[in-house]
């Protein structure tokens, strides 16, 4: 395990900063500078490419910590770490793709993520640009994407394409965009009720690269063993950071109550019933995380797409669930916008969770691909 994976100063910075992030709806710079100072970008990296030689746990226990702080910090943590860990996992004996993780270790750059595109109902697995012949044997490749989280603030990209202009839009690539290979023009703003500081606008991507900056490994298996279940871990995890801070506020704020008049019983049970989804859902993090391995392992490729599924929908709700018993539990002080106990912003970043990807959706797929498989109950298998 590497030293520090919980980033004490880094998730102190975030915190300090939350409430104007959110309340401003900006990047949170201040966070991510500290991740830079902590080498936290490079946390999955191997040390013998100059990172910090982390494992997936460790990343986990590190969105926590950055969520636990500020929602928005966290997702930048966490999406930045799903970018570094496809290209671990799949950049296979490329010399560019390890150069290029070397280089994201010695210069901290922020990985931003551009799998959405308009027009394809916002499936990632069916892209609709292509690359195109350019200069100097380069392609040229232009993409509407609907949104890039921090995509004005990210270093580099890793970009979905069609591989050819004959292609199916199902036959993908994922190629990487270092830093002057593309272009952002801003075709729409972000102005949402949670998550306000990932600033997840809309862009037209132009960009140029080699054939040899896109990974070997076709998206279509990078989705399935890396890019889902690391997201789904990672998010989860800052997921439950959030409601993580919302319970520690809820307990102080019954704990004044308690000294100024006496807690009535209902605070007592809705802070257990809050307690009792966060650690549920956390006992599902940590099994799917055991079981997962890490990314490019041979376990990696055993979970099942439904089981993936599962684990998101379940965290989601359960961390947003938990900070609504919270908020009853609190009262006054939890349903103001402001003050020590206010959970606000935890509420509104929450309601992310379910929506993107909506759960609906998900378990619309999660119930046809049950039909043909029962899921694994791993304590008793």
């Amino acid at each position: 395990m590497t030293d520090g994976p919980d980033l004490p100063t880094a998730a102190a910075v975030a915190a300090a900063h939350a409430e104007a992030v959110d309340r401003e709806g900006r990047f949170p710079a201040e966070a991510v500078a500290a991740l830079r100072q902590e080498h936290a970008l490079a946390l999955l990296i191997p040390r013998a490419m100059g990172g910090r030689g982390g494992s997936l746990s460790d990343a986990a226990r590190a969105c926590f910590a950055i969520g636990r702080g500020c929602g928005s910090a966290g997702v930048a943590l966490a999406m930045h770490q799903i970018q570094v860990a496809c290209l671990i996992a799949h950049a296979g004996s490329s010399r560019w793709h390890q150069a290029f993780l070397a280089r994201v270790a010695e210069e901290g750059l922020l990985l931003g993520s551009v799998t959405s595109e308009e027009g394809v109902g916002g499936d990632i697995r069916r892209s609709l640009c292509a690359p195109e012949p350019a200069e100097d044997g380069r392609a040229r490749i232009t993409k509407r994407a609907p949104n890039i989280s921090y995509g004005a603030h990210a270093d580099a990209l890793l970009l979905t394409s069609r591989r050819g202009p004959e292609a199916a839009e199902s036959d993908q690539l994922l190629w990487v965009l270092g830093p002057g290979d593309f272009t952002l023009e801003r075709t729409g703003g972000w102005e949402t009720l949670g998550m306000r500081g990932t600033r997840s606008e809309a862009f037209v991507v132009r960009a140029t690269a080699r054939a040899e900056q896109a990974l070997p490994t076709g998206f279509g298996s990078i989705a399935a063993e890396t890019m889902t279940p690391v997201t789904h871990i990672l998010l989860g995890s800052v997921w439950l950071g959030i409601a993580a801070d919302a319970l520690d506020r809820a307990r102080s704020a019954a704990k004044a109550r308690v000294r100024q008049r006496g807690m009535a019983a209902a605070s007592g049970a809705r802070l257990a019933q809050a307690a009792e989804r966060l650690l549920a859902a956390e006992a599902m993090v940590a099994t799917v995380l055991r079981r997962y391995g890490e990314p490019g392992g041979e376990a990696s490729r055993e979970l099942s797409p439904a089981e993936m599924n599962m684990l998101k929908t379940t965290v989601s709700e359960a961390a947003l669930d938990a900070v609504g018993h919270c908020m009853v539990a609190s009262g006054l002080p939890g349903y103001r916008v402001d003050g020590p106990h206010s959970l606000s912003r935890h509420l509104r970043d929450l309601w992310s969770a379910p929506l993107m990807v909506a759960n609906d959706r998900v378990r619309d797929a999660t119930g046809t691909l049950l039909l043909g498989a029962r899921p694994r109950l791993g304590a008793f298998a």
